[in-house]
């Protein structure tokens, strides 16, 4: 069975990633998945999903163990599945890379930029979805501010949030590699992952965890 989250309060941190000035700020308190890019925040991402391909008993694909289009390891371990908070956390990803797209995507052809936008409106599209299913009611009050006269959201709140270290716990228990040679095989076209693809190139399907395909 997929595990029963457990719940804790937690305040968000709302500090820009930059100051005015352009500078990376030294008081933001998470620094590691936002601005530019550079080997710290390649590594952070590459930890959080880290688990996110994971393979799943006949017992724990519930309802879907029917389907017999399921991508089933070779070895007969399990099925081919991830979370969905990993599919969220592969578009937020998406998004940070569309922000610096000179560094990950450097001289796209027109198709290719087609592509990536494709992808990235599906990745907006799936946020926006994911939002609105999960929706946080925390109370966000406005305020008066000292430097205009609009008022001002400040986000003081403590959210209700599902404990990472008890999903991660889970997931890193039924984490594989689904890179892992002869391992994934379709029934018709077989080895689903040849190298030097388009969608490898654009990172639309390998993305931190996301090897699905530009569909995903």
């Amino acid at each position: 069975m997929i595990p029963d989250a457990a719940f804790e309060p937690r305040k968000f941190d709302f500090q820009p990633i930059y100051k005015a000035s352009g500078a990376l700020n030294p008081h933001k308190k998470d620094p590691l998945f936002t601005g530019p890019p550079r080997p710290a925040l390649e590594a952070a991402w590459a930890e959080l999903q880290r688990y996110s391909d994971i393979k799943v008993s006949e017992q724990e694909l519930g309802a879907f163990a029917a389907d017999q289009t399921l991508v089933r390891l070779t070895d007969g371990s399990g099925a081919y599945a991830m979370l969905a908070v990993y599919h969220g956390l592969h578009c937020v990803e998406r998004m940070h890379h569309v922000l610096y797209a000179d560094h990950y995507y450097p001289n796209l052809t027109d198709a290719e930029t087609f592509l990536l936008k494709q992808h990235s409106e599906h990745c907006l599209d799936y946020l926006r979805q994911y939002v609105q299913c999960n929706a946080d009611t925390t109370l966000i009050p406005m305020h008066w501010g000292e430097s205009g006269p609009k008022p001002s959201a400040i986000d003081n709140g403590r959210h209700q949030c599902v404990s990472w270290e008890g999903i991660e716990d889970w997931t890193s228990k039924h984490s594989f590699d689904p890179l892992t040679p002869g391992l994934l095989l379709h029934p018709k076209f077989g080895n689903p992952y040849v190298p030097d693809q388009d969608d490898r190139h654009l990172n639309l399907g390998v993305a931190s965890g996301m090897h699905g395909g530009p569909s995903n």
